[in-house]
């Protein structure tokens, strides 16, 4: 299920190669662009990964957050995903961040790759608050072989696999 929020693409011609700069005006698609809030709970939790990824300027913003109606599968062992289940019991949490530009939601869907594709979610910022918005969920059959029981130990990983990417 995709949104339709974001275009899903895989050809690397969709996606701007060089970070912008700060004096160049946003591309003219983005003029009926709408920032959306993304709930983040994997490696872009981590506030560095979120800047290369999406190509900021500065490190990024984020608010504690979670969100309701998911399940968490590790694929292959160690990427988090999650799956639609609106039975499921307790919270899913992570990050909110804003994204401002289409060419952020592009880069984003760029590196979750087609495994994962957008859904619409309600993130909760603290207790009280409660926004629209959009999460990568699993894009591939939910009872695959690949996803197993865990959790993401955004700790974990910076300290054993964050080293070799960045």
């Amino acid at each position: 299920m995709n949104s339709g929020l974001i275009p899903v693409y895989d050809e690397p011609e969709y996606l701007p190669q060089e970070q912008p700069k700060a004096s160049v005006e946003e591309p003219q698609d983005d003029q009926d662009f709408e920032p959306c809030t993304f709930f983040l709970y994997g490696t872009l939790m981590d506030p560095e990964v979120l800047m290369v990824v999406a190509m900021l300027g500065n490190l990024p913003q984020l608010q504690d957050a979670w969100i309701e109606g998911f399940e968490m599968k590790m694929w292959n062992g160690i990427y988090p995903t999650l799956l639609p289940n609106e039975g499921a019991q307790g919270r899913i949490s992570g990050k909110a961040w804003q994204a401002n530009t289409m060419a952020q939601c592009l880069r984003l869907q760029r590196y979750e790759t087609s495994a994962y594709e957008v859904a619409d979610c309600r993130i909760h910022l603290g207790e009280d608050e409660l926004v629209k918005g959009l999460v990568f969920k699993w894009a591939k059959d939910p009872k695959s072989a690949e996803l197993a029981d865990g959790a993401f130990d955004l700790d974990h990983w910076q300290r054993t696999h964050k080293t070799s990417l960045f």
